[in-house]
């Protein structure tokens, strides 16, 4: 018998293995994304949901499934570049999120793309 009991075991499993916090608003802005973290973004400009952050030297990890192809921009407040690729398990193409940097827009051709990422190094 499935129970709430088992379905929240699951999830803080799964949450716990995927070390994403999603701010759950629709208004998201670059200031939501904790200093010294690398942010994903729904949305251009920032906004949608937070769909994660990471800390620097985080290895490669896939996007969880209901953040999958989902990512329109990102933030990196860190000293450390960090990458996103296409596919999960780091295939397809790689684009690196550099240092400092931050992207409002990733452009039509890498739009809602990024199924895995690391905060380690860049491409």
């Amino acid at each position: 018998m499935f129970t709430f009991k088992h379905f929240f075991s699951a999830a803080v499993v799964v949450a716990g293995a995927l070390a994403v916090t999603p701010v759950l608003s629709s208004q998201a802005a670059l200031s939501d994304c904790p200093s010294a973290r690398v942010c994903v973004f729904q949305s251009a400009g920032f906004s949608g949901a937070l769909l994660g952050y990471r800390q620097a030297g985080v290895p490669l990890q896939d996007v969880s499934l209901p953040n999958n192809d989902r990512m329109s921009s990102w933030g990196n407040k860190t000293t450390t570049n960090a990458r996103w690729y296409q596919h999960a398990g780091g295939g397809g193409f790689c684009l690196t999120m550099a240092a400092g940097g931050t992207n409002s827009y990733v452009g039509d051709g890498y739009n809602d793309q990024m199924s895995s990422w690391a905060t380690n190094r860049g491409c």
